[in-house]
């Protein structure tokens, strides 16, 4: 370009150069034509055309850049810089086959060009050609090893490919070779919240953005406070809401996020006033509407509490079905919720849920998506046994440490791999023993990027055959996932027992054990039930030297009757439970274990203040939450354990069983009601199984009074528990399912 200047006289110099201060100054009409003025003396003059086409680039009028561009690469055409110009205008009108070539011929001609392999190795990104892009940023890094964006690039790449840690050490690296790098300080965050490692990506996510302006500060506190709320630390959560509120007062998605966290903590009443006020600011706003009216009591005060709100849930989804306010966002993105709590209500909440689910499928489009190899689905799939394997993947955010990992990991290291090919897609995939473990027993696996649509195609790349959701409903992310049909035959099971109302699930898997004669009146999907248990159960490791009583507070006179559940399954008729019980054993003391948020407690306690006399509720004991360790001891403490109703223990009835304390349950027509009652039908023992309420309290009051009673339940238990564990029936069950879906003519 210098030489281009020389063959201008001195007069037309000094208006380039004055041109040049109007255009960047935003003086461009008086840039625009002084430049024309020189072009007409200098037609041949590339520095002429080169800045009137960074001009019209600037003012996005893409056609004349081109011109321009090309007007100079005519003049040069051996000239790296010239194609490297006009395949970056390509590259921004996404003309990217034009693109490509000119970045090929930059390179071609000035092969260590740094800037064009990062520019090329972004536009391979797109394309998702990721080999190729990984190799050009390579390139990249090797001629100029701090290029910070070129760091950041490959990570994104990496990222894209579900490579967690790789892109973590690139982020790394771009932060290193710029530590202001604000955009990879917020791809690090991102890295890390899937990596599980909260605290760390907050503090990216706040680094990243605290120098910008206003609404980009709001933003990085929406994100540390959805952050800080996956980790359960819902107090922070708020302030963190709260602070973006004060950034952006009128921000709908900001207003949401603090409206679920309120409700979350059970401050629902809260919750609803601040949608009622988002709405009007925002009347279209679908997702503010779902907010207010999935704002519901965690811990309810009253059974007309809960009928009271389900008719309002009810009346208020059908209303949403008869409008139009379509969300073309990603509502995971957009933090949309489901209806986890209704489950715990007691009630058949199918209606409810398929209602919700229909608002879902009607007004937000980019849930759907079919997998292409599901686009023409015929039955059987397989023509018979010995086609080939049969392809079963299994999805979950809980195979870790968590009820669903405890329950479900030990399927994975028996079934019969000559016959089926295990996938397993974890979401926020951490590494811990029960997810390493799953990892070692599987033939394939993925860490799914929190991104419905790149998460819908990885899964669709591995052409399932059947695809189980391990628990829709638990949380957000693999709800919203399960409206695609990513296999032809898509089924749910007992992780969350509750339907998921979605009509792309086809089955439900339960057990003969949890399900009455009128088991499917309760579920959207056809139910299936195994003849066994669901449970592939490994018998916990217990302490090698338990607590003593006095050690939690207690003595060896008292009565100790535990309910280690979360304090959002204490239904209100279970307040008729303790009120019974403690009056009738003065000696009795019920244990509670608080629950992730300490507000829980409170409005546990204001319903007893309302329900239950404050005498009595002096022996009602709310203990810190425990470590796992401790947990185990208040359960071999215990006399008793009290198995709430409507919705009751899973995988703590398999820990407390495998040490023989009896558990008093009372089910109902429910499944999630039945799974103590289904362990006790099992062993064939049936005397902690009560048929109403006051007959729990007969029962619950027998043991906890009579130490000979408790023994002789104690050692039953013990004698035939192992029927519960390592069962080889569970995994033969799911393979029955898995062989019937496969070869069957019409398995639907």
């Amino acid at each position: 370009m210098h030489n281009a200047h020389s063959q201008l006289d001195a007069n037309s110099q000094s208006l380039l150069a004055l041109a040049d201060h109007h255009r960047h100054t935003g003086h461009l009409a008086q840039a625009e034509n002084i430049y024309q003025q020189l072009s007409s003396s200098y037609p041949y003059s590339p520095v002429i055309h080169y800045s009137l086409a960074q001009l019209y680039q600037d003012q996005k009028q893409w056609d004349k850049a081109i011109f321009h561009h090309q007007q100079l690469l005519d003049l040069q055409v051996n000239s790296a810089e010239a194609h490297a110009s006009l395949g970056y205008i390509y590259d921004l009108t996404e003309k990217w086959e034009q693109a490509e070539y000119h970045y090929q011929q930059a390179l071609h001609y000035d092969p260590n060009f740094v800037a064009i392999h990062n520019n090329l190795g972004c536009l391979l990104q797109r394309q998702r050609r990721f080999q190729e892009a990984i190799s050009h940023f390579q390139t990249a890094l090797h001629l100029q090893p701090n290029f910070a964006e070129a760091h950041n690039n490959l990570g994104n790449v990496f990222w894209e490919q579900g490579e967690l840690e790789r892109a973590q050490a690139c982020y790394e690296q771009a932060i290193e070779s710029k530590a202001n790098f604000s955009e990879a300080h917020r791809n690090l965050g991102q890295a890390l919240q899937a990596m599980g490692r909260i605290p760390e990506a907050v503090a990216h996510y706040q680094q990243a953005f605290e120098e910008q302006t206003a609404s980009v500060r709001a933003a990085a506190y929406q994100i540390s406070g959805q952050l800080l709320e996956s980790c359960l630390q819902f107090d922070q959560a708020v302030i963190h809401y709260r602070q973006a509120m004060l950034l952006t007062p009128y921000s709908a998605h900001i207003l949401a996020s603090l409206a679920r966290a309120l409700t979350i903590q059970g401050k629902w009443q809260n919750a609803q006033a601040l949608c009622q006020y988002a709405l009007q600011l925002h009347p279209d706003n679908l997702l503010l509407y779902l907010k207010a009216i999935t704002a519901i009591p965690i811990i309810p005060h009253s059974v007309a509490e809960i009928l009271t709100t389900h008719q309002r849930i009810f009346r208020q989804l059908k209303q949403l079905l008869t409008e139009k306010l379509p969300c073309h966002q990603d509502p995971f993105q957009q933090q949309a919720d489901t209806l986890f709590f209704t489950a715990y209500h007691g009630l058949n909440d199918r209606d409810l849920q398929s209602q919700l689910a229909a608002v879902y499928q009607w007004q937000c489009p980019n849930l759907h998506y079919t997998a292409p190899h599901c686009e023409a689905i015929t039955f059987p799939l397989l023509p018979n046994i010995h086609s080939r394997r049969i392809k079963i993947g299994f999805i979950s955010n809980f195979l870790r440490e968590h009820t669903v990992g405890k329950v479900t990991a030990g399927l994975f290291s028996h079934f019969n791999r000559q016959q089926f090919h295990i996938s397993v897609f974890f979401i926020n995939g951490t590494d811990n023993r029960v997810s390493n473990f799953v990892r070692q027993h599987v033939d394939y696996w993925e860490n799914l990027p929190l991104n419905l649509s790149l998460a819908r195609q990885k899964i669709a790349e591995q052409e399932l055959d059947i695809l189980c959701y391990l628990d829709i409903g638990m949380e957000n992310f693999s709800y919203f996932l399960a409206f695609s049909r990513l296999a032809p035959i898509q089924c749910n099971t007992w992780g969350h027992p509750a339907i998921s109302g979605i009509p792309t699930i086809d089955y439900y898997l339960s057990s003969r054990y949890l399900e009455t004669e009128h088991g499917q009146d309760h579920y959207t999907e056809k139910l299936y039930c195994l003849n066994s248990l669901l449970a592939f159960f490994y018998k916990p490791e217990l302490p090698d030297y338990p607590k003593t009583r006095e050690q939690f507070g207690f003595t060896a006179q008292q009565h100790l009757y535990l309910c280690p559940q979360s304090l959002f399954k204490l239904h209100p008729d279970f307040d008729f439970i303790l009120i019974n019980l403690l009056q009738r054993d003065p000696l009795g003391h019920v244990i509670l274990v608080q629950g992730h948020d300490p507000h829980w407690g409170t409005v546990l306690y204001e319903r007893f203040a309302h329900t239950i006399p404050s005498i009595l509720i002096q022996r009602i004991h709310l203990l810190p939450r425990q470590s796992l360790n401790d947990y185990f001891n208040l359960i071999l403490m215990a006399d008793v354990v009290l198995d709430t109703l409507h919705f009751g223990g899973g995988g703590t009835t398999y820990e407390i069983l495998a040490m023989g304390i009896p558990i008093v349950t009372c089910p109902s027509e429910l499944m999630r009601s039945r799974f103590t009652y289904g362990c006790y039908q099992r062993m064939g023992l049936t005397d902690c199984i009560a048929h109403n309420l006051q007959h729990y309290v007969d029962i619950a009051y027998r043991l906890g009074t009579d130490p000979d009673y408790r023994y002789f339940i104690k050692s039953q238990i013990l004698a035939r528990n192992s029927v519960l564990y390592e069962n080889q029936e569970v995994v033969a069950e799911f393979e029955r399912f898995f062989m019937m879906a496969a070869t069957s003519t019409n398995p639907l």
